[in-house]
């Protein structure tokens, strides 16, 4: 008998060790997103969205996302958000580590029709993290100072690609510049000239001006601010700090990293914070660390890139004040 209970204590430890430690993975979710996620899995095992389960250092090998086109429209390229959040308190001004899982390729990056894996509305596929990234994931959320020992992960739909050169990104529909198609913009901003390419490097923002009488919604932010007439307090009201949306976003386009080759680029995010847009803002930013990819996600580069990402808000809380009907732009009741 105490033989036996000796052998039940020696095996206790290796059992402990067996089943590892507590992770999860939850999910930030759009109002409305044209793929949904089917079932998650990892090192081969089903786990689900926001439920805890046991696994060792190594849980993020063999992550495979399993999501469904449930738009109508064929789906040329899909790339989900994998962020590590950082410990609650945590200031905004320090960056969040975000790979990215990619699963086919913008249409103006296929060189024939037989290189282009349409999703068609309905079908499903697997959506993978590489295993050869996990190297440069480790390091950098080294790099970047997180604990030793990773237990929580957000995946959020970041970018959907669709075969005919439009983009879904967090609840727009955008569409490709003619003399860049991978480059994305929002047609309720239009630009007046491009974005230099060394406006990418923060902390740097777009200029000022990037914007002549950009309109949303009917809502104009030069008229209001011209106008002596404007009320006050509606001025402030516009700038609620404590207001979801804190950016108008405007563009997303691939910039080169210049260390790792022909074809090595992140996506960067433009946005405009500037006096001209006040009532304007329709987004979320939040300060990430991501690391430059191949088109097909296989990261080469080790350098760290500092970058703007587009997060969920409560776009119904984001207040705008719409120009009544028959009043010409320059012109407010108050």
């Amino acid at each position: 008998m105490l033989l036996n209970l000796i052998g039940v204590a020696m095996l206790l430890p290796v059992s402990g060790f067996a089943q590892g430690q507590e992770r999860v993975i939850n999910k930030l979710s759009w109002r409305t997103e044209p793929i949904k996620i089917l079932k998650l899995k990892t090192k081969g095992k089903p786990i689900e969205l926001g439920k805890n389960f046991l696994e060792e250092d190594d849980w993020l090998k063999g992550l495979t996302v399993t999501v469904q086109n449930v738009s109508d429209k064929p789906i040329a390229r899909i790339v989900l958000d994998l962020s590590f959040p950082r410990p609650e308190g945590t200031s905004e001004t320090i960056s969040t580590f975000s790979e990215k899982l990619v699963y086919g390729l913008d249409p103006s990056d296929a060189q024939d029709a037989g290189a282009q894996k349409q999703v068609l509305p309905g079908e499903s596929v697997d959506v993978k993290l590489l295993e050869a990234n996990l190297p440069f994931i480790k390091a950098a959320l080294v790099e970047l100072g997180y604990p030793e020992k990773i237990t929580r992960a957000r995946i959020m739909v970041e970018f959907v690609t669709f075969t005919d050169g439009t983009a879904w990104n967090g609840g727009d529909i955008l569409y490709p510049d003619p003399t860049d198609p991978k480059r994305k913009f929002n047609p309720k901003v239009p630009l007046i000239r491009p974005i230099p390419p060394d406006r990418s490097a923060l902390p740097s923002r777009p200029p000022l001006l990037l914007f002549q009488n950009a309109s949303l919604q009917s809502t104009y932010a030069p008229a209001i601010l011209n106008n002596e007439n404007f009320p006050l307090w509606k001025f402030l009201l516009l700038q609620d700090p404590t207001l979801p949306c804190n950016t108008v976003f405007v563009t997303t386009q691939h910039l080169d990293c210049g260390t790792g080759g022909s074809g090595c680029t992140y996506s960067h995010n433009v946005f405009d914070d500037s006096i001209e847009l006040l009532g304007l803002r329709d987004a979320r930013k939040d300060l990430e660390t991501v690391l430059c990819k191949k088109s097909d996600g296989t990261t080469c580069s080790p350098n760290l890139i500092s970058n703007f990402k587009r997060s969920p808000s409560r776009r119904s809380d984001c207040r705008r004040w719409v120009r009544p009907a028959g009043l010409q732009h320059g012109q407010w009741s108050h």
